[in-house]
């Protein structure tokens, strides 16, 4: 019936549009009406169109019968459709400012994110040990990104070094001091992935905490080692026959620089995701050394406090590899 209406609706526009057109805009110019009317009957099989689509897709949707499976329900959300401009824009943002570099930069950040959904959770769902899957994957994202973006040369080899040995101690870190404060790892999300798995209760959750630690501090790591690296590498240009000792002390001194404002960048990067958390402590007017008491306020101050060491150890790394591998020796 409904198609049968829009028929009519179009068919009556169709055939009356000058008439329609002269009642609606009253005007002596009669080359403006033609034209209008024109415009009109151009666009009124629209109408019949657009209800039949309507009206197939409305049948579609209702039994779950998508087109293209994968990406119709995704299409059907305004927020989703959000994300995916938001996502275009930054990707053309990277491309306008990096160029070549930009494009390369979009390539290692896709390897990332598919590491980590394709590889790292996966395994850990069917029950590797979370810090050695997450260690390994780490590592391997490092190599491949760092050698896209910078090439095969020593400046990438200081630099994947570097965010190794970052990492390392970042893990090794939060191990260490994590079963010092002895954390479970579990908290309202691991009691609800418990609930929505049916293997969820035997979850290594302290080893999920850990990787959680060491995928967190990859990137910061991964920024300053690179950082330290091409910096030096640039003064290894001007200055072909500088030493050893000298790359160091320059090194460490780029290396300073960076500390303070990246090991700032982390703490207010986890302060910001539990801001909610800490809200809800002190709205229960809670003492502070309560607040800090809580597992998960300790699992936060964890994360960004051992997030933060294996940056500022990133940086030695880094700088003495550099070095090691650009500076003149004495001897030659």
């Amino acid at each position: 019936m409904k198609v049968n209406t829009k028929k009519l609706l179009s068919i009556l526009i169709f055939v009356f549009s000058h008439e329609i057109l002269g009642f609606i805009i009253h005007s002596n110019n009669t080359e403006l009406v033609d034209l209008a009317s024109n415009h009109l009957r151009i666009m009124t099989p629209v109408i019949l169109i657009g209800g039949i689509i309507g009206i197939y897709f409305g049948l579609l949707i209702t039994y779950r019968c998508f087109l293209m499976p994968n990406i119709s329900p995704v299409l059907m959300s305004m927020s989703i459709i959000t994300i995916i401009a938001i996502i275009i824009i930054y990707g053309l943002a990277i491309l306008l400012i990096g160029g070549v570099k930009g494009l390369k930069a979009i390539i290692s950040l896709i390897i990332t994110v598919l590491a980590v959904h394709l590889v790292i959770l996966p395994r850990i769902i069917v029950g590797d040990d979370p810090i050695l899957i997450t260690v390994l994957t780490c590592s391997v994202i490092t190599v491949v990104s760092l050698l896209i973006i910078a090439g095969f040369n020593k400046k990438a080899l200081a630099a994947i070094l570097g965010t190794i040995g970052g990492i390392v101690i970042a893990g090794l870190f939060a191990i260490l001091f994590g079963n010092f404060m002895a954390l479970s790892g579990v908290t309202e999300e691991a009691r609800l992935l418990a609930g929505v798995i049916e293997e969820g209760g035997g979850y290594n959750y302290k080893g999920i905490l850990f990787a959680g630690i060491i995928i967190g501090a990859l990137g910061a790591c991964m920024d300053v080692s690179m950082s330290i690296a091409s910096a030096l590498n640039e003064l290894k240009e001007e200055s072909p026959n500088i030493s050893i000792g000298k790359m160091i002390k320059a090194g460490m001194n780029i290396g300073r620089d960076m500390m303070g404002t990246m090991t700032n960048t982390l703490i207010l990067a986890y302060t910001g995701g539990s801001l909610i958390l800490i809200m809800i402590f002190m709205s229960v007017n809670l003492q502070l050394y309560e607040i800090i008491n809580q597992e998960m306020m300790l699992e936060e101050l964890l994360r960004s406090i051992a997030g933060s060491f294996g940056l500022v150890a990133t940086i030695p790394f880094t700088t003495v590899v550099t070095s090691l591998l650009m500076g003149r020796r004495k001897d030659n």
